[in-house]
């Protein structure tokens, strides 16, 4: 993350001995960087609390993980238990995201909102 610009030199320092770990959220498709937890089970903690907060009673979520499946199964236990949710589906990184984040890493993927259905749009042209 840190060869990409998405954490600062100092910060990746942490991450490499495995002290601290890098929340991270997509807004309007940018990557930004949240908060910095020290321990692992205390960011996984944490990432659950704020997703029972927001995610959608009812809805679907897709966790992904890079060579962490028991912890992606506790977090979609805990999700389904607290959230309400219908579906959690589990999902391997590939290779190119996780040549990126390296081992272990954990991202869920949700949408708040229902996607709209797009109507064609009507030609000018009249035969």
């Amino acid at each position: 993350l840190q060869r990409n610009g998405d954490i600062e030199p100092q910060h990746s320092l942490f991450g490499a001995r495995g002290t601290a770990c890098q929340l991270m959220q997509m807004e309007a498709g940018v990557l930004v960087p949240g908060k910095k937890i020290r321990g692992r089970k205390k960011a996984l903690e944490l990432l659950e609390r704020q997703l029972t907060a927001r995610l959608p009673a009812g809805g679907e979520v897709y966790i992904s993980h890079g060579d962490c499946r028991e912890e992606a199964e506790e977090l979609a236990k805990a999700l389904l238990r607290h959230a309400g949710l219908k579906h959690v589906e589990l999902i391997v990184l590939n290779e190119v995201i996780g040549a990126h984040t390296g081992p272990d890493a954990i991202s869920v993927c949700f949408s708040r909102e229902e996607a709209a259905v797009m109507e064609p749009e009507e030609s000018g042209a009249q035969d």
